[in-house]
């Protein structure tokens, strides 16, 4: 009783809606077209034993121009469709690979600048807000703190030295200035060892990094942009 309550209470099933098949479809049953055409084909490959069968079985195994045409329509119809789901396949997993994924790190809250190292697509920096510098040597997967021993944690800027992958430039103090109560910082620091060690390089006064560049033949030549304090005008500010 409770099952017919439940079955009458529930209705009717809702219709299924009918799906349009489109030309190439990943679930299209090839099997009956690909058997009538192994089908054909033995019919003809008899045929072509004539020459060795009896007269009174010629007759019977007779495969006319129709015949022969029908199987290459239906062998080339398959095979047509079975690239095009091939290639639909393929292009999808091509837009899988463009998509946007989180990578890291998670510890760190939010990142406000990156810098990678040219012709190495597995290393990258990331200079969080109030969080050090970060890096990545396996392409995003894993990501380790390498600022923790310097006194200031807001990073404005990250540069690697083009001519040379173990200079990396941080920039410190929060440049974007969203918030009210930003962290400043002390300067900018300079990594000779791919960022195991940081030496303070001066410009303390100028509180906000927002940009470090540096030049792509001379890693001796760099540029800082400095934001500087917010709220009231100071001499540290500039490039």
């Amino acid at each position: 009783m409770l099952d017919a309550f439940k079955s009458e209470k529930a209705g009717p099933a809702p219709r299924k809606r009918k799906q349009r098949l489109t030309l190439f479809r990943a679930d299209i049953d090839f099997g009956p077209l690909m058997r009538n055409a192994a089908a054909l084909l033995a019919k003809w490959e008899r045929k072509q034993s004539d020459d060795v069968m009896p007269a009174e079985k010629r007759g019977k195994m007779r495969v006319s121009n129709f015949e022969l045409r029908g199987i290459l329509l239906v062998v080339s119809v398959a095979l047509c469709a079975t690239a095009g789901v091939a290639q639909r396949r393929n292009a999808a997993a091509e837009q899988d690979q463009f998509r946007f994924r989180f990578v890291g790190p998670i510890v760190g809250n939010r990142v406000a600048s990156v810098a990678g190292v040219p012709g190495d697509e597995s290393t990258y920096y990331a200079g969080a807000a109030s969080g050090g510098v970060w890096k990545s040597t396996d392409g995003g997967n894993r990501w380790e703190p390498v600022f923790d021993k310097e006194p200031a944690s807001a990073i404005g800027a990250l540069a690697v030295a083009p001519s040379d992958p173990d200079e990396v430039w941080a920039g410190t103090g929060e440049a974007w200035a969203i918030r009210d109560s930003d962290v400043m910082g002390n300067g900018i620091y300079k990594s000779t060892d791919a960022g195991k060690t940081w030496t303070n390089m001066g410009l303390g006064a100028t509180g906000r990094i927002g940009r470090v560049v540096v030049n792509p033949t001379d890693p001796n030549t760099v540029f800082v942009c400095a934001l500087g304090r917010t709220t009231g005008p100071q001499q540290e500010r500039g490039v």
